[in-house]
């Protein structure tokens, strides 16, 4: 069952996968930010699919994007 998550635009391909560190402290005041932190700290996800939606980020150089992602490994 895939999660649906945000990652920068630039980082978004489909087939990459990486692994998730967890929160990020400059996002505190974000209204998004249930979306981007809804992952497991220390698991590796695969991006099956990116979606059309893009939101403006502080943290990342350009837009986010929605994607499916696949946990592969967990700790």
């Amino acid at each position: 069952m895939p999660f649906v998550t945000l990652i920068g635009e630039k980082l978004a391909i489909e087939g990459d996968e990486f692994k998730y560190l967890g929160t990020n402290n400059g996002c505190r005041k974000c209204k998004l930010k249930t979306v981007c932190f809804n992952l497991k700290p220390g698991s590796t996800y695969k991006i099956t699919k990116i979606r059309d939606k893009q939101h403006k980020c502080n943290v990342h150089d350009g837009n986010v994007v929605a994607v499916e992602v696949q946990e592969l490994f967990s700790i």
